[in-house]
């Protein structure tokens, strides 16, 4: 107790949260063990699929040991499959969370920009809206329609 939650800025002013360690594993399993959840991967908070994402791990792995033997050749295969499976899963999720990421990372830069782009740029930080919205988000600055 008595400890802040955040850092003060580093030497370069940054704060230290602006810098989020990003975990990829190559395969998720070594024998019969398994990772899940973030030991297996993160996901940026940007995002907030933190503890989604380990509990459809979760489901995923039951599913895969759903019915095997916990010998021999069925268990290898069934974790095999698993870490198959929600790699690939993960890996457009993965993507979006790192754009988000990089948006955190580069805040002063978005700030700068005028308040509408500002906006913009946060609600876009993962690059998935349609192009026509952000002419839908110009339309609601204007005066009249923000009443």
């Amino acid at each position: 107790s008595g400890h802040r939650l955040l850092e003060p800025p580093t030497t370069t002013g940054r704060s230290p949260w602006l810098h989020f360690r990003e975990i990829r594993n190559a395969t998720w399993r070594a024998g019969n063990l398994v990772l899940a959840g973030d030991a297996a991967h993160t996901t940026h908070f940007g995002i907030g699929s933190g503890t989604v994402l380990a509990v459809q791990d979760a489901l995923a792995l039951a599913d895969a040991l759903g019915g095997v033997s916990t010998k021999g050749a069925g268990l290898s295969t069934a974790l095999a499959a698993y870490d198959r499976r929600r790699r690939a899963a993960l890996e457009s999720i993965q993507c979006v969370a790192q754009r988000s990421m990089g948006w955190f990372e580069d805040v002063d830069r978005h700030l700068a920009a005028d308040p509408v782009r500002v906006a913009w740029s946060l609600f876009n930080r993962r690059g998935d809206q349609a192009p026509w919205r952000y002419q839908l988000h110009l339309a609601t600055q204007v005066e009249p329609l923000r009443l």
